[in-house]
């Protein structure tokens, strides 16, 4: 059996490309299904919901619904912002 990152919220954005996020808010993005991991950036709040779409070169879009609010990634999970900031 492989080993992986522990994943509490998963999305997939397509039928290969998935988002993971871990009890400590770090995101993971898959591009195997699942079967392999990189480690992206941090969502510092309590993650309590993830969505995703298939994105552009950067990666996914991905939206986390946390315990202050949705936060919003543009670029694959390496940083997220308020989604109703500008």
């Amino acid at each position: 059996m492989k080993s992986g990152p522990v994943i509490q919220f998963a999305a997939f954005a397509s039928s290969a490309e998935a988002v993971g996020v871990g009890p400590d808010g770090t995101v993971h993005y898959s591009t195997d299904a699942g079967a392999t991991w990189t480690r992206k950036g941090k969502i510092h709040d309590t993650v309590q919901a993830v969505a995703a779409v298939n994105g552009q070169e950067a990666g996914p879009t991905i939206w986390a619904a946390t315990a202050s609010g949705l936060v919003l990634s543009t670029d694959g999970g390496v940083t997220f912002r308020p989604a109703d900031a500008s």
